[in-house]
């Protein structure tokens, strides 16, 4: 066998130093950019948004709107400065939301009272006024965004 290994290492290489070059074809490509509708963006129509705060054919005061972006921004930084020392007052204040803005009725303001009382540290008020059990009665007709939020307490 150690005789067929030299003769087989020079036709080896004898093939492959004698074989043809393959040569690849080019392929042209256009890098175009694609094609597109021209259009006025200055002049498009307005995009039809929905309002979050109709409800069925009548919508909220434009009025009542402002008051309610006033409200959460206050309930929310209250609650962060200080749940417990402005307890009364973010109350206030969420009943006040609740009269002006029918979509946060019922649940949403159970959801937000609960809240205030966990970051308040008033848990044993919440716990005798009972409004995670309200809401667990009511689970039903909650939205899975009240549900996710009910299922932390």
């Amino acid at each position: 066998m150690a005789a067929h290994r030299p003769g087989l290492i020079a036709a080896l290489t004898l093939t492959l130093t004698t074989a043809a070059p393959a040569w690849a074809d080019t392929i042209d490509v256009a890098f175009l950019p694609p094609q597109v509708v021209p259009q006025d963006p200055c002049n498009a129509p307005p995009a039809e948004v929905p309002d979050d705060l109709s409800t069925g054919a009548s919508a909220i005061d434009p009025e009542a709107v402002l008051y309610l972006e006033f409200l959460r921004r206050d309930i929310c930084y209250l609650s962060a400065e200080g749940a417990d020392r402005w307890f009364d007052f973010i109350l206030t204040l969420i009943d006040w939301q609740e009269t002006l803005d029918p979509g946060f009725a019922d649940n949403s303001a159970l959801l937000a009272r609960i809240a205030l009382h966990v970051d308040a540290g008033r848990l044993a008020e919440l716990q005798a006024a009972g409004p995670i059990d309200q809401l667990r009665q009511r689970s039903g007709q909650m939205t899975d965004a009240q549900r996710m939020a009910l299922a932390q307490y």
